[in-house]
């Protein structure tokens, strides 16, 4: 019987860590609380987890990679080290070696995230493919991890069960004779087929080459010669690069906005499109109200951040107050 319950929750945490239909950490709890339950382990052996030695340090680690990202100097050691001067073969071979040498002693993905922006940048001034640059520096930052025991988890896992089991401790510097040889490999094939293997980025996939959609509010205020006819006749069907997508009237909400829908005084007309082309919404012909203009003081402008809550996000479906998003972010 335990077998059978073993394996039915390795099939679900393999099922929903792959579609991910909850955060990782919940799934494995619910696969531990399972076992836990049915008998199959005890409850020293699903705690004895959080008394690992190893597990200490990678968070540990953790901490010491966000802190130094909080305190920039990884930025400007980065800032320092990549000069706007070098060619593109120099700072390919700047950014693979500083990049491997550095994440054997610090945790990859703030490393490549503090990275990313500087390989931005340098590729969009010296006219370079960021895609041939990117994939490298991350393959670079993996290949760098395993040069030193506390360069990926992994290594350290697997020192902590060696132990465990006892077998002798791996020192730092162990997996050096490993490490090395097979980092300067990864770097010398990446400079040798770089070009030639990886994709070449097409003009769609640069996000800072695309307009910026937003979604604007605007309503059919009292004169206007927009009252009485409907979406088509008004011409609100054909706008370039925006699109009607919402109507609110003061009872119902109008959701796709159909052609025929006859617009009223004080309706309110949502738009999502590119911000260069809301001007058209400001045409006295329409006679539309757009948002007021900003009441931010110019000195407080400066510390406005634009943030985008993905999919996997903590705050979806949660209210702000249920976030505590203000207590959190000050």
């Amino acid at each position: 019987m335990e077998a059978y319950i073993v394996v039915a929750v390795i099939l679900f945490l393999i099922v929903f860590l792959y579609k991910e239909y909850l955060r990782p950490a919940i799934s494995f709890v619910i696969g531990v609380s399972v076992l836990l339950i049915s008998g199959v382990i005890s409850p020293q052996e699903a705690l004895h987890g959080f008394a690992n030695e190893q597990l200490a340090v990678i968070i540990l680690l953790l901490i010491l990679s966000s802190t130094l990202g909080r305190t920039r100097v990884i930025d400007q050691a980065f800032g320092a080290f990549f000069k706007e001067k070098d060619s593109p073969r120099f700072f390919y071979i700047k950014m693979l070696s500083g990049v491997g040498v550095a994440s054997a002693f610090l945790n990859n993905t703030p490393l490549v995230a503090m990275m990313m922006p500087y390989v931005n940048k340098w590729t969009k001034e010296h006219g370079e493919d960021v895609a041939k640059y990117l994939i490298p520096l991350s393959f670079a930052s993996i290949l760098g991890g395993c040069v030193t025991l506390i360069g990926t988890s992994t290594n350290l896992i697997a020192n902590g069960l060696a132990i465990e089991y006892g077998e002798e401790g791996l020192e730092i510097f162990d997996f050096v004779y490993v490490g090395v040889p097979m980092l300067v490999i990864g770097i010398v094939y990446l400079l040798l087929f770089h070009r030639t293997l990886l994709p070449q980025s097409s003009p769609d996939d640069s996000i800072s080459d695309r307009g910026r959609e937003y979604c604007v509010e605007t309503i059919v205020k009292k004169g206007s010669p927009l009252i009485g006819r409907t979406v088509e006749e008004a011409g609100l069907r054909n706008m370039e690069d925006l699109f009607l997508f919402e109507i609110i009237k003061k009872n119902r909400v109008v959701r796709p906005a159909p052609p025929d829908a006859k617009l009223l005084e004080g309706d309110r007309l949502l738009f999502v499109g590119d911000t260069m082309s809301v001007a058209q919404l400001s045409s006295p012909k329409l006679g539309l109200s757009l948002p007021s203009r900003s009441t931010i003081p110019e000195a407080d402008r400066d510390s406005i951040v634009e943030l985008v809550v993905t999919p996997n996000s903590d705050l979806v479906n949660k209210k702000v107050k249920r976030s505590e998003f203000r207590s959190l972010f000050n």
